[in-house]
């Protein structure tokens, strides 16, 4: 005959069950201090479950492929992997913060976002080698990769023929179809 269990028996047993999750999470945890990370560790090794399911969906299966994600996104990295926000986020960045020795550095910017850093410290866009310094120089067309140009679109289609005369639009269809007749 089956007996039922009183409220104090569930609790016990509800204990019990709380207390093998704490000892197997020491156990867990000391077996992980005793050694470093390596790049080409699996997440799973580090990270919690939950995390890790998530980073994996998005392709991330190693420490070297979060590092390269956090580096290459900066503080909104997170923004790649569904269901992770921001403060999750966090978690795995501070641990690898920790781990510079072994690991490699996680860019400063990964750590806090772009307004919380101050003007003095962000660094200047890089300059692609077909911008002028001076800035944008539409007649001539020699901007025509420039990223600060407010006209970019314009300089990388159009360029100043050199008559004078006005510049064609590659993407204008009577252009095309001048194109296409010739």
């Amino acid at each position: 005959m089956h007996t039922r269990d009183t409220p104090e028996q569930r609790a016990i047993r509800r204990k019990g069950r709380l207390v093998m999750r704490h000892v197997e999470v020491r156990r867990r945890l000391e077996a992980l201090s005793a050694i470093s990370p390596v790049l080409d560790d699996a997440i799973g090794a580090w990270l919690s479950t939950v995390t890790v399911r998530r980073l994996r969906v998005a392709g991330v299966p190693t420490l070297a492929d979060l590092l390269l994600l956090i580096r290459v996104h900066g503080y909104r990295w997170y923004r790649n992997v569904p269901r992770i926000g921001e403060l999750v986020a966090r978690r795995p960045v501070t641990w690898l913060g920790h781990q510079e020795q072994t690991l490699g550095p996680v860019a400063k910017t990964a750590l806090v976002s772009l307004a919380q850093i101050g003007p003095w410290i962000k660094e200047p866009p890089a300059r692609s080698p077909w911008c002028r310094p001076s800035g944008c120089a539409h007649e001539t067309g020699t901007a025509r990769l420039h990223s600060s140009c407010r006209k970019q679109r314009r300089c990388q289609i159009s360029a100043a023929p050199p008559s004078g005369g006005r510049a064609l639009d590659a993407t204008h269809p009577r252009t095309q179809a001048r194109r296409s007749r010739r």
